[in-house]
């Protein structure tokens, strides 16, 4: 077995394509809002001057316009960082070792191993079709999210919802079926997905 110091992807390897357009939406789209965003926060320092303030504005504005800044900011970066170039065009890494997402920002940074996949089916969440993965070791799968808390929380609010540690494979974001990836993950596992619930 190899450690999670030593993770790395073996062959086979498949690699799923990201959905043409969905990066260029994701970029364009983060930095509407942060441009958005900057507006309203200027808008609201010069309220802070003028002869007759709106309190609600500068009140909402100065306080709501850096995190929603920083957070869309965040957003654009990894978008422009991660998405875009040759590495861009990959979506998902699947190997004997484990899966890599790349398909979304609020993934892990690197390999999740199987040793850590308890199991893994197919489900439609609010008319998305995913693969939800459960986890075996919480620590470990947060260990690989990083210190960002955009990560953090959507991975808790996500392990909440479906009562224990998971990660979600969206595949509206892939360029391939979802019987595909089953299809794959078995091949790479021996193991089959568990029945939906």
């Amino acid at each position: 077995m190899v450690s999670s110091e030593e993770l790395f992807h073996q062959q086979p390897v498949r690699e799923f394509a990201t959905k043409k357009g969905r990066r260029a939406f994701l970029l364009f789209g983060s930095l509407a809002f942060v441009f958005g965003f900057v507006v309203i926060f200027v808008a609201a320092l010069v309220n802070l001057t003028s002869a007759a303030p709106i309190p609600k504005l500068s009140g909402v504005g100065l306080p709501l316009a850096p995190i929603g800044i920083l957070f869309f900011g965040y957003i654009a970066i990894n978008v422009w960082r991660g998405f875009l170039g040759q590495q861009g065009d990959i979506g998902l890494v699947i190997s004997p070792t484990g899966f890599t997402d790349l398909s979304q920002i609020t993934a892990p940074q690197g390999i999740v191993a199987w040793n850590n996949v308890e199991s893994y089916r197919y489900a439609t969440v609010l008319g998305e079709p995913m693969v939800i993965v459960r986890l075996k070791d919480q620590k470990a799968y947060q260990k690989t999210l990083g210190s960002s808390p955009i990560k953090q929380a959507v991975f808790k609010m996500n392990s909440l919802m479906y009562g224990g540690p998971i990660h979600a494979i969206v595949l509206n974001h892939l360029e391939v079926s979802g019987q595909t990836v089953l299809e794959s993950i078995q091949y790479m596992t021996g193991k089959p997905p568990s029945d939906p619930s």
